[in-house]
């Protein structure tokens, strides 16, 4: 069994003088490691984003370990995934659960690759050909126990000693090490994480799904084909026809297995009644971790994930009311923005902490929509509302070639995108620099970092209408504030 030891010697001691050693290793076995600010989970760079698709070079490493440090981690992704275990319980659980469903001797071939004791928990480290963003597998209480840190994820290993880690504990390597992953199937990956999900209290959802507005008659102008579809569809009739499989059913909820799998399943639909599609695997036309529509379905397997030819093409087959052709917006007050300056300033109340996005200005019409859904569609893990601030702020630039005062003022669009790291931001930066480069275009994006505002001076004076898509906005006000700072960079 994969079991873990009786007991674990964890000290805390500060900086360990194995750190080097264990980097190189690492570097050599084709792993990305980073050194680790003490007392926080986080790389000690200033910016190690570019380390998420680029290997460092051996010399970067050894300047990074040649001076004191607290501790190393690997970047994951590029076919390297972990397992985290919050807690001693949760790796037992998971144990327990696996022997008694017949794959104790999957467990521990992968653990016996690379397992290792956390401050509070365990990690296990592993090879596959799929691999995805971070996923939380288990949740019980509202807290998640079992997660993957996959693509754009980052985890903290041994020898990486007390300073690292709020409790004062280090970590401490029990079987393998870096040069022994174990390489395992997507089929075996799926096996591992079914069964994880066994152990969630509740089904984890991300903090904010996307889910298109339920159906509804708009404002006199009758119902659009994809909510027809929704209310008149049911998902056997979605998804039997392209080979999916219900295998079983709990109360309302029922499980689906992908075409092309004879045992388990990679999907719920009506999780707690919200007659939504939820896939987890990732071998499918689906992203998974994201909630599905019938309408988002059916777009997905029969128009490629192309909604507006999906909405025509159901319309010709009858569904919709021709009077929803072309659906109103609702309206959005703005009168605050704009009060006189004469006026009695009132007190605006501030929004509630957990305010959701108007899902409704998703579905923009025109050429913005067009282009944040092609950033949408074409992105590793979709985020539509930061996709929508990137086509608002790169067609703002397009069209400030054309448009501007008499004075010369142009366009100015400002959008700030928040999100955890490996949530899928960097899509929004790197899919729009593509398409205007396809387009003949690149010089409108060619300014991706700056170091000040001589440095925004500039870039305007070389292309008077640009766009800056910056990363590390932290870093970006540090620079801003600092008055030597000067010109800008270059992308690379």
């Amino acid at each position: 069994m994969a079991g873990s030891p009786v007991s674990v010697t964890q000290t805390r001691s500060p900086d360990n003088p194995d750190l080097l050693d264990f980097a190189l290793r690492a570097l050599r076995a084709g792993l990305r490691p980073v050194p680790v600010r003490e007392r926080i989970k986080a790389p000690a760079l200033p910016s190690w984003k570019r380390y998420q698709n680029h290997v460092p070079q051996e010399a970067e490493v050894r300047t990074w370990f040649g001076k004191p440090r607290a501790g190393v981690g690997l970047i994951m992704g590029n076919g390297v995934e972990c397992l985290d275990f919050d807690t001693d319980e949760a790796w037992e659980a998971f144990q327990q659960v696996a022997e008694a469903a017949g794959h104790e001797e999957l467990l521990d071939h992968v653990a016996s690759g690379y397992l290792e004791k956390t401050p509070r928990g365990w990690h296990v480290l592993y090879r596959c050909p799929e691999v995805a963003g971070n996923q939380k597998l288990a949740v019980v209480d509202g807290k998640a126990v079992i997660e993957t840190r996959g693509t754009g994820g980052f985890v903290i290993t041994a020898p990486s000693g007390g300073a690292v880690h709020p409790t004062g504990l280090s970590y401490v390597l029990q079987r393998g090490g870096v040069e022994g992953l174990r390489g395992i199937h997507p089929e075996e990956r799926a096996v591992l994480f079914d069964l994880a999900r066994q152990l969630s209290s509740e089904a984890p959802r991300p903090a904010e799904p996307f889910r298109p507005p339920p159906a509804r008659e708009l404002a006199g102008e009758g119902y659009r084909p994809g909510d027809d579809y929704n209310a008149r569809t049911s998902w056997r009739e979605i998804l039997e026809p392209h080979g999916w499989v219900c295998v079983k059913q709990r109360g309302p909820e029922e499980f689906w297995r992908r075409p092309g799998k004879n045992k388990g399943h990679g999907a719920t639909v009506n999780f707690q009644g919200n007659d939504l599609l939820w896939v987890f695997t990732t071998s499918t036309p689906f992203q998974n971790e994201r909630s599905y529509d019938k309408f988002g379905a059916y777009a997905v397997l029969n128009h490629g994930g192309d909604h507006s030819e999906a909405a025509r093409e159901l319309a010709k087959q009858g569904y919709g009311d021709e009077r929803a052709a072309r659906p109103r917006l609702q309206p959005v007050d703005i009168s605050a923005l704009v009060r006189s300056n004469e006026e009695e300033r009132e007190e605006i109340a501030p929004l509630p902490r957990k305010a959701r996005f108007p899902e409704h200005l998703l579905r923009t019409d025109g050429l913005v929509g067009d282009f944040a859904s092609y950033i949408s569609d074409a992105a590793y893990l979709p985020q539509p509302i930061l996709a929508l601030g990137s086509a608002l702020t790169v067609l703002g630039a397009v069209m400030g070639r054309q448009v501007q005062t008499p004075g010369g003022l142009r366009t100015n669009v400002f959008a700030l995108g928040l999100g955890e790291s490996g949530c899928g931001k960097e899509a929004t930066r790197s899919l729009p620099r593509r398409a205007l480069g396809e387009a003949g275009l690149a010089k409108l994006a060619t300014t991706d970092d700056v170091t000040g505002d001589a440095a925004i001076h500039r870039a305007l004076e070389d292309c008077p209408s640009c766009v800056f898509m910056l990363d590390e906005v932290g870093e970006l006000m540090k620079s801003l504030a600092n008055p030597r700072s000067g010109d800008y960079k270059r992308s690379q």
